[in-house]
C-alpha cells in the first residue's frame, strides 16, 4: 500500500485481448468507496473535475467530461480541435469519449463491471442505459487529450473507432451517416473491415 490509502497494482501479463479494458476491470475490483474515477495518463482534467463528477453520481450512474484534443500540440492538433466542436451539434446522437469520467461503483457492479471490448467506457454507458441508469456528459467540464496528432494517427484512431462501433452493435446506417456528417471516412472503413473479418471466421 502507498501513503494515503492508495494501492499500486503491477500487471505482469495481459489476459484480455483489450488491455485497457482489463486495466479498468482490475481497478474496479480493487476500488473502495462509492465512485470510480477514471483519468487517463494523457488527459488533463479541470481542477473541479473530481468534485463535480463524483457529486453528480448519486443521480447519474456515469458522468463524463467533454474531452477535446489539446490545440497546443501543433497545427494538426489545432485543426482537429476546431473540427471536434461539431461534436456538440451532431444530429445522430453522441457517446462520451473515455478517459475522463466518474462512475458509480454500485452501478458498475450491477452490470458486472467492464467487458473485454475496444471501447469499454462507451460500452459501460450503453449497458448502464439498458439497465435503467442515467448517464451524461457534462459539457461544462472540458478535459484535454495531450496526444500529438498526425495524419497517420488520425486515420488509425478513425479505423479503431469503426471497429469499436461494430463491436458495440452500432448499426451500419448510423455508422455511415456518422462518417459522412462528421467527415470521418475511415470509421466506416474500420467498421466494414471488422464485418468482413467476422464473415470469414463464420465460414
Amino acid at each position: 500500500m502507498l501513503p494515503g490509502n492508495s494501492l499500486l497494482i503491477e500487471k505482469r501479463k495481459s489476459l484480455w485481448e483489450n488491455s485497457y479494458a482489463e486495466n479498468l476491470e482490475i481497478g474496479r475490483k480493487h476500488a473502495v468507496g462509492e465512485v470510480l474515477a477514471i483519468i487517463d495518463a494523457d488527459i488533463l482534467v479541470p481542477s473541479l473535475f473530481l468534485e463535480k463528477t463524483s457529486a453528480a453520481c448519486p443521480e447519474w450512474a456515469s458522468v463524463s467530461a467533454l474531452v477535446r484534443t489539446d490545440p497546443g500540440q501543433g497545427l494538426m492538433n489545432q485543426l482537429i480541435s476546431f473540427w471536434e466542436r461539431s461534436y456538440l451539434f451532431t444530429p445522430l446522437g453522441r457517446e462520451a469519449r473515455g478517459g475522463a469520467r466518474s462512475v458509480s461503483i454500485r452501478a458498475l457492479a450491477d452490470i458486472e463491471g467492464f467487458r473485454d471490448v475496444i471501447a469499454p467506457d462507451t460500452d459501460v454507458d450503453i449497458r448502464l442505459r439498458k439497465h435503467g441508469e442515467k448517464v451524461k456528459m457534462d459539457t461544462s467540464l472540458v478535459a484535454y487529450h495531450l496526444r500529438k496528432m498526425s495524419l497517420v494517427r488520425s486515420v488509425f484512431y478513425q479505423i479503431k473507432s469503426g471497429e469499436a462501433r461494430r463491436q458495440l452493435g452500432v448499426s451500419p446506417l448510423r455508422t455511415l451517416l456518422h462518417s459522412i456528417a462528421r467527415l470521418r471516412p475511415f470509421v466506416l472503413y474500420g467498421y466494414l473491415k471488422t464485418c468482413l473479418c467476422a464473415d470469414r471466421l463464420d465460414r
